[in-house]
């Protein structure tokens, strides 16, 4: 099981396939089992770096402050630590934001960014609505809440084959729950976060990724990112909500390998 250390802290990582480096980047509360199905779709099209992220998964959980910009610098330093020059780099919702300081911060090592779900900033151009917000900043663990998610990340189509009890079920027996402590330093991380500015100065090529049925970040979010970054591409899906890399790794597979 391998680990990274950047800054005394341990991080978490896994390598698998062949072809090109991609790197993954989580989004909020997320750690590297939500790749499984994009992974054994593209693991013969490219070597896939996917990580936790501090407060993660497998990685250390300090109790303790961080930014968008100390996770753009772990893994910045674990591309370094791997010896890649060059890097495609996926980052979902959270990740996003990651993978946007680094195209801003380090354009020549980033081949290409996929931007999937994802905005410059919680609060502009598109601010998530009070009732997202309010029920982002909840750590109850209950039927509820896990509902208000359950309707709020997944669009109409996975609704069809993943009932809110199976999440639920999911949720509430998960092998390796997240502290509430460590999503709460994530989640402030991400409310720090303002990339608004940066957004005209990335010059890396971009290919923007959104559902049209996304609930937590308004799509019109991509668009904005689609009209300001200098080299960028926007695909939208209809029936997908905010979890595309759960709702159409198929579809995630077609613009990956096309896009290389």
């Amino acid at each position: 099981m391998p680990f990274f250390k950047n800054q005394g802290i341990n991080l978490y990582y896994d390598i698998s396939g062949n072809g090109p480096p991609l790197f993954l980047i989580n989004g909020l509360a997320g750690d590297t089992r939500q790749w499984k199905l994009l992974i054994d779709r593209i693991k013969t099209s490219f070597q896939i770096i996917s990580y936790d992220m501090r407060c993660a998964g497998q990685s250390d959980k300090p109790d303790k402050p961080f930014s968008i910009e100390d996770v753009t610098n772990e893994v910045y330093s674990l591309i370094r630590y791997l010896r890649y020059d060059k890097v495609f780099v996926l980052g979902f919702s959270m990740g996003g934001m990651v993978a946007m300081n680094l195209a801003h911060k380090y354009p020549d090592n980033i081949l290409k960014i996929f931007l999937v779900s994802t905005t410059p900033s919680l609060k502009r151009p598109y601010p998530l609505s009070y009732e997202t917000m309010s029920m982002l900043r909840r750590t109850d663990i209950s039927p509820a809440l896990l509902t208000q998610v359950y309707e709020s990340i997944f669009g109409s189509k996975y609704k069809e084959t993943i009932s809110v009890d199976a999440f639920i079920n999911s949720r509430i027996n998960d092998d390796n729950p997240q502290p509430a402590f460590a999503y709460l330093q994530q989640l402030k991380a991400v409310e720090s976060c303002d990339l608004y500015a940066e957004a005209d100065k990335i010059s890396v090529p971009a290919i923007i990724i959104a559902g049209e049925e996304d609930k937590l970040i308004p799509s019109e979010n991509s668009i904005w990112l689609n009209d300001h970054l200098k080299n960028s591409k926007l695909y939208t899906y209809k029936g997908i909500g905010h979890m595309v890399p759960l709702e159409a790794p198929d579809k995630l597979e077609d613009v990956l390998v096309s896009s290389k």
